[in-house]
């Protein structure tokens, strides 16, 4: 590491600990990819305690706080559940005071990156030094991250990745900046909006608490969430300054069943139009080549499609089917050459440790038309349009294995009574399986076959949370037959209120 890069630490490195000498942790909203608390949020749904949308993160505090209200707790004996409740009751009271500046901050080391990220958040960098000052006003919002990352693949060092400002009236949050955003019931990843990626930064409406409607019909949809948001791409891509678009709503009809609607797209950016009604003929989907619609006024690149997570309890125990389907093209009105994801999870108390803990089997398959003898290839996340895709950075805005990729994932989280957890996670799949060389690709021009296993703790020390984790990949690259063994391992601090 160069010296500059060491000055540059060492300069963040004291504005940090300054910041938490004068305030805690807090903030507006959760953090996507807190495994921890959506483990807790999805083993309070599969029993039918929590009713508001749990697919599309970040939530906001005050979403969890009506749903945990909402709770009947007078008939609960099972001390588990009560012990839940409990610890999700002080993490709301931690993250919605009122009118004072409140701070954290994390750093983390990490040797032969996963590329292959899970919801679970990491950072994206060999080395991380992060720091946060957060302010939470009756209807002013914001959020300042500041942090400096050492990392191959986007060499832009120092980022705001995480900071928001924004407005709250009645239910609607305006929101801008740079949201990290989670779509679908995924945990192995999200076919069309993950934290693969760096955050895109904008401007983001949303439904800031997921109440029913009062309307006698439309009550029967259930607590539902909305949000639209539009986002400016980076300069140097095959396109330059592109906007990306997004929408996604999520109802939830019964306590049992979650469902959900995504639609992005790649609208605009340099040489493209860009007017009123090229946004228009977008948005209905007259966008198509050959309906009216030249190669030159082309509006834009679209991927849609739904979601859906089913809980079902049998004799105490949850079983929930999951899965998301995302159109790469549009026929008839519809969303057309599916990329498909499946999964199915239990989870359960361990009396012995005082624990909770979750299984999840989930499939995920990224070539267009998955699901039928003619797979497509060299479709997914691509788009004549935008030679550099639908990514962001060098990194995939969908699923982490990119396009023309399958995987099966199996995942166990533990958490404990005391505030630690362990996740243990063995995966294999196969990456771009289109043939030809794709350099394209964000991991693997060719195509490659793998197999990975990782083992992470998180448990309360000194004032914070420590993670650590190992993990080991084995990969051959079919076309040569060569083959690629790592380990890899990380360590991670971050401040915790107090």
């Amino acid at each position: 590491m160069e010296f500059a890069r060491i000055r540059n630490l060492f300069t963040l490195l004291l504005f940090v600990f300054w910041l938490n000498a004068i305030a805690v942790l807090a903030g507006p909203y959760t953090e996507t990819g807190d495994t921890a608390l959506r483990h807790d949020l999805e083993y309070l749904a599969d029993r039918g305690l929590v009713s508001t949308p749990i697919t599309t993160w970040p939530m906001s505090w005050a979403d969890v706080a009506t749903a945990l209200d909402s709770v009947d707790r007078q008939p609960i004996k099972n001390p588990t559940i009560l012990r839940l409740l409990n610890r999700l009751d002080a993490r709301v009271a931690n993250s919605t005071r009122w009118g004072i500046l409140i701070s954290s901050y994390e750093v983390g080391a990490y040797e032969n990156l996963d590329e292959l990220r899970t919801f679970d958040k990491r950072q994206k960098g060999k080395f991380a030094l992060d720091s946060r000052l957060s302010y939470v006003g009756r209807n002013f919002v914001a959020n300042v991250q500041l942090g400096l990352i050492d990392d191959r693949v986007d060499s832009n060092s120092v980022r705001l990745d995480g900071s928001y400002i924004g407005y709250l009236y009645k239910n609607t949050a305006i929101l801008a900046g740079s949201l990290e955003s989670w779509w679908g019931p995924g945990h192995a990843g999200s076919l069309i909006l993950s934290s693969n990626a760096r955050p895109v930064p904008g401007v983001t409406i949303r439904r800031n608490v997921a109440t029913p409607f009062t309307m006698p019909v439309l009550r029967h949809l259930g607590p539902w969430s909305a949000q639209i948001f539009a986002r400016r791409m980076e300069t140097d891509r095959g396109v330059s300054n592109p906007y990306l678009l997004g929408a996604r709503v999520t109802i939830k009809p019964f306590r049992s069943l979650e469902l959900g609607v995504s639609r992005t797209a790649q609208w605009g950016g340099e040489g493209r139009p860009e007017s009123f009604s090229s946004l228009i003929d977008l948005i209905i989907g007259q966008d198509n080549v050959g309906e009216g619609v030249t190669r030159e006024d082309e509006p834009g690149n679209q991927l849609a499609g739904f979601d859906a997570r089913w809980s079902l309890n049998r004799f105490g125990v949850p079983i929930t089917a999951y899965g998301q389907f995302i159109g790469e093209d549009e026929a008839g009105g519809f969303p057309s050459r599916y990329l498909g994801m499946g999964g199915l999870s239990t989870s359960f108390a361990w009396s012995p440790t005082q624990s909770t803990v979750r299984v999840n089997l989930e499939y995920s398959d990224t070539t267009c038309q998955f699901n039928e003898s003619s797979r497509l290839f060299n479709c997914a996340y691509a788009n004549g349009l935008y030679p550099s895709g639908y990514r962001y950075r060098g990194r995939a805005i969908g699923h982490s294995t990119d396009s023309d990729s399958s995987q099966l994932a199996l995942i166990a989280t533990v958490n404990s009574a005391e505030a630690s957890s362990w996740q243990a996670m063995i995966r294999r799949g196969k990456l771009n399986r289109g043939g030809p060389p794709d350099s394209s690709h964000s991991l693997s021009a060719t195509r490659q076959d793998y197999v990975d296993a990782e083992l992470v703790n998180a448990r309360p020390f000194r004032g914070g949370q420590l993670k650590v984790g190992i993990g080991f990949r084995d990969g051959e690259t079919v076309e040569s037959g060569q083959t690629d063994r790592e380990t890899r391992y990380f360590i991670n601090w971050r401040s915790r209120p107090h």
